[in-house]
């Protein structure tokens, strides 16, 4: 067995393994609250309705967008113009997405008055939402402060 062979299953499995499996506990998390969430703020058996499946789709799909966005831009390190150009980029096209539903209502009125009247005016998807990418978002920010204080204890102010 030569000595790279030895690196690669002793330190670096280990360290790739560890980070799968938090990757896997943490998508699995975020894919429960991105469901349910959404669907237990929408259905409101107290007034009789059924749960609005329309918004909940709506409100998963934004939190999942902006929840892999948010992934993917926290574990870059070095920013730079470019970087933040692309980040730029990105984080536009959600709005440009909502604008191109917006442009089509002559086509489909329905769509328009089911994806602006209804659901952007309505404070019940801003605030599920946001909640929603609060509660995805929070066990990975916990377990990078929590192991950024465990590497770097000179941060440690406490």
């Amino acid at each position: 067995m030569s000595s790279h062979y030895a690196h690669q299953r002793g330190f670096l499995l280990e360290k790739y393994i560890h980070i799968f499996v938090i990757m896997l506990v943490g998508g699995y998390y975020a894919g429960a609250v991105a469901v349910f969430v959404p669907y237990y703020a929408y259905s409101s058996s107290i007034s009789g309705k059924e749960t609005d499946i329309w918004m909940v789709g709506v409100c998963v799909y934004t939190s999942v967008v902006v929840y892999t966005h948010i992934l993917f831009f926290s574990f870059i390190r070095d920013f730079n113009i470019l970087l933040c150009s692309i980040m730029l980029v990105v984080w536009s096209i959600l709005p440009i997405i909502y604008g191109v539903l917006h442009g089509v209502r002559n086509l489909e009125p329905t769509l328009y008055m089911a994806m602006y009247s209804e659901i952007f005016g309505d404070g019940m998807y801003w605030l599920a939402t946001i909640i929603t990418i609060g509660l995805m978002i929070l066990p990975f920010v916990v377990y990078r402060m929590v192991k950024d204080l465990i590497l770097f204890p000179e941060f440690n102010f406490a």
